[in-house]
């Protein structure tokens, strides 16, 4: 048997590397070449060296997070006759290096004992991208704002991963607030009356939230 993990972007281009801080699919395949399973499970975990990254989130559907031993798994909830999940992963910060993500996976004919089913065990890297995605001052922050002096993480952001709304503590009302990509391009200025507004057409990804002095942070799901 075997099992295919790939990694896809925010454009579900498949990627055998990864932008520190970013968030992508994760899908996990698993076929077997002989009988007929009637169902297959798996069990994944990211690491870089001997440390679980513990960022998986979003599980698709027969999918759950589970937690031992301070170690995050993705792993499935009830067998799948496709072999088919998924899920999503947020990718290290930058100078992580290489994550490994670890698997095992079976295929059962659900019989009720364990004759003629397989398992099997792999792993596959994905290689940190190391490019111009902060500034060359070392402080980690895009480039767009690298020229400004900034209170890091001054502005209170919640929820935190976001799917829709975002709401913002410690800015001036009926100020603007700047919203850059993990790049440092400028996507959205919006002028608050209130500490909330809409994130949801926005990509997938981590961005920046600017509000005078003040910077904020937050991952969009």
């Amino acid at each position: 048997m075997s099992v295919l993990v790939e990694l896809k972007d925010s454009e579900n281009n498949t990627v055998t590397e990864y932008v520190p801080e970013q968030l992508y699919d994760v899908d996990v395949t698993v076929t077997n070449s002989a009988g007929n399973p009637a169902g297959y499970g798996f069990q994944v975990i990211s690491m870089s060296g001997n440390t679980s990254l513990n960022s998986f989130s979003d599980p698709g559907n027969g999918v759950k997070l589970s937690t031992s031993s301070s170690r995050q798994y993705a792993e499935h909830n009830q067998a799948n006759a496709a072999g088919q999940f998924s899920f999503k992963w947020l990718s290290p910060e930058p100078g992580t290096g290489n994550v490994d993500f670890y698997f095992g996976a079976n295929a059962v004919n659900g019989n009720g004992n364990n004759g003629s089913d397989n398992a099997t065990t792999g792993d596959v890297t994905f290689l940190e991208i190391i490019g111009d995605t902060t500034d060359t001052t070392g402080n980690g922050e895009p480039q767009g704002l690298s020229e400004l002096s900034f209170d890091e993480n001054s502005l209170s952001v919640y929820p935190n991963p976001a799917q829709n709304m975002v709401f913002v503590e410690g800015f001036t009302a009926n100020g603007t607030i700047n919203i850059y990509a993990i790049n440092g391009s400028l996507v959205k200025s919006v002028v608050l009356n209130q500490d909330q507004f809409d994130v949801s057409e926005l990509e997938a990804g981590i961005y920046f939230i600017q509000a005078d002095t003040k910077l904020g942070k937050f991952v969009k799901l």
